[in-house]
């Protein structure tokens, strides 16, 4: 029955039907009403939690001695090399301004394409180096041919530090001194290690030599670097031992390359190990 034929009856018009109405979003005056969709939406959403990531920092690995000519450069280029067919990212770092024998010798290595290829480069101080660790993976730093103040400084920040003697008492007593000046530095001593390099093949010269590194509780490798013709030949076409063309001189250079880093990594691993206790605790 429609309004009008109620009214002529006498009744009450029934009042108007409205459709129902969803309330409108309004952010003015009243809460905001989501819709089931925006419900069911956001129920679901998960929003990433940003973590913050610890910088990289590249394992510094250095090599020093009181004077030049020991064979320092020789190791430094070694474990360089060696890292890097690892497929570590390495930068080989000059300290020596004056000398700039390792970049002589990358020059070399990269006229013949040989593989695997070093970054090389020159530096003066310390603080020019803060700015790589993200981009490398190890920095191998060869140190000038004498004890200095920025040499002790680079020592403090490197991972691990090697030593270059012969089994000769002149070169064995000034490495002696180098070690005593680290420890006073503050270099672990477990993060220092002697690598017997240009040695003869005397037995009993290398058991004296031993013999006084363990009365001073200095580590030296197991393994030695002799001096050899075919070692000279290979460093002066930017190869290193292990990439000499005798392979009973690979084979020992080879030797060394793998005690310096089992070294290297040792020492790394022991100090991530008390870097996470302390962060624990």
């Amino acid at each position: 029955m429609g309004r009008r034929a109620r009214r002529s009856k006498g009744q009450a018009p029934r009042p108007f039907r409205r459709a129902r109405e969803i309330p409108k979003p309004s952010r003015q005056g009243s809460a905001f009403w989501p819709t089931v969709a925006a419900i069911e939406a956001r129920r679901h959403l998960r929003v990433p939690i940003r973590r913050h990531e610890p910088q990289k920092m590249a394992r510094r690995i250095l090599f020093t001695s009181q004077k030049g000519g020991v064979g320092k450069s020789t190791l430094a280029r070694a474990a360089a090399v060696a890292l890097a067919a690892r497929g570590r990212k390495v930068l080989l770092a000059d300290f020596d301004e004056a000398q700039q024998t390792v970049m002589r010798w990358n020059a070399q290595r990269r006229a013949r394409g040989l593989e695997p290829a070093l970054d090389a480069a020159v530096f003066s101080k310390k603080k020019k180096l803060r700015g790589l660790d993200g981009d490398y993976d190890d920095i191998v730093i060869d140190t000038r041919g004498h004890q200095d103040e920025a040499t002790l400084e680079l020592a403090a920040a490197s991972d691990a530090v090697f030593l270059p003697a012969s089994f000769s008492s002149d070169d064995l007593f000034p490495t002696l001194r180098v070690v005593a000046s680290l420890r006073e530095t503050g270099v672990a001593p477990e993060g220092v290690a002697i690598v017997f390099c240009r040695t003869g093949g005397s037995k009993r010269q290398e058991e004296q030599a031993r013999s006084v590194l363990e009365m001073n509780r200095i580590t030296a490798l197991s393994q030695a670097l002799p001096q050899k013709d075919g070692f000279v030949t290979a460093y002066a076409t930017g190869r290193t031992g292990a990439e000499a063309p005798n392979r009973y001189l690979r084979a020992a250079a080879k030797a060394v390359d793998d005690a310096m880093l089992e070294f290297i990594d040792t020492v790394a691993a022991a100090k991530n190990g008390g870097k996470k206790k302390a962060a624990k605790g």
